[in-house]
């Protein structure tokens, strides 16, 4: 049993790298886009309905620490944003969205695209109000948010088929009398 654990948890930190690494280093190259995928975001929000709150918020810190060691941005903003969109999402599937069935996956995949860009825009703008940074927002951040929220119910959409065609994590059971 702890082999299997162990087995497991490997192979999910491997294809985590896998897709940091594809985020980071060949989907930046793109047009606005194909740049809008988020693939992290949207494996946090499988996260959020798959495994226990320790391990996704984990995941949501690790993946804002790597973010922010490839960002020019100041240190601890995809941190947070990460983490506040992981909590957020957990607080709403936990008592709004318990039904786990594609509609409400796809509603959480755009929250959770939403929640990102503006917790994202708040913590820049802060950081920029303060004067500890003179980077701030494109102004093709709201036609990016748009993209990011089209391709977030795109790739929810497969993952979710995927999911459903490889386990029964997300299929249906009923109560035996």
């Amino acid at each position: 049993m702890e082999r299997e654990r162990i087995i497991s948890f490997l192979i999910q930190l491997v294809v985590f790298l896998i897709m940091l690494v594809l985020q980071i280093s060949f989907l930046s190259n793109f047009n606005l886009y194909i740049r809008s995928f988020n693939l992290i975001l949207v494996i946090l929000v499988f996260l959020v309905l798959l495994v226990d709150p320790v391990r996704y918020l984990g995941f949501a810190v690790i993946a804002g620490l790597l973010f922010d060691m490839h960002s020019g941005l100041s240190f601890g903003v995809f941190m947070v944003t990460f983490l506040v969109t992981a909590v957020a999402i957990g607080i709403l599937s936990e008592n709004m969205f318990t039904n786990r069935s594609l509609y409400s996956l796809l509603v959480l995949g755009v929250i959770a695209s939403v929640v990102y860009d503006l917790i994202f825009l708040l913590v820049v703008g802060l950081i920029y109000l303060v004067g500890a940074s003179e980077i701030f927002v494109s102004g093709q951040f709201w036609q990016s948010i748009l993209f990011q929220a089209i391709n977030s119910v795109i790739l929810v959409a497969v993952g979710f088929w995927l999911v459903n065609k490889f386990s029964n994590k997300f299929k249906p059971t009923f109560l035996r009398s």
